[in-house]
């Protein structure tokens, strides 16, 4: 069963009143569906997989902007995938998901052995 999200390019370019939650450039291919999303100023890659599994759920991935590093996945059913839905879904999965901590870059501070 193959998924089809209906009107998604409405959501291109769309910010939240007053959150810091914004959804850039939107793609499609035959196996997903790509979401460009910035929260808290952070981009991340979002796809959501077409092909559906045995409990008709579909996979979304949550992973760094430069669509490389995957921070984590979750399965969801089809009505939560509509328009009006899929930003709560996008912040609840990067928030339960995303790094907690990140690298130092200072040049006076090193946890390596050079």
């Amino acid at each position: 069963m193959s998924l089809t999200i209906k009107n998604y390019k409405q959501l291109e370019g769309w910010a939240h009143d007053y959150k810091d939650l914004r959804i850039g450039e939107i793609g499609e291919t035959a196996h997903n569906y790509i979401f460009r999303v910035a929260y808290n100023s952070v981009p991340y890659t979002i796809k959501i997989f077409r092909e559906a599994t045995a409990s008709k759920e579909y996979e979304i991935v949550v992973r760094d902007g430069a669509d490389i590093t995957q921070f984590g996945r979750n399965w969801i059913t089809k009505n939560h995938i509509k328009i009006n839905k899929i930003t709560n879904t996008f912040e609840n999965l990067i928030i339960s998901s995303k790094p907690k901590a990140k690298g130092i870059n200072n040049p006076f501070y090193s946890n390596g052995p050079f």
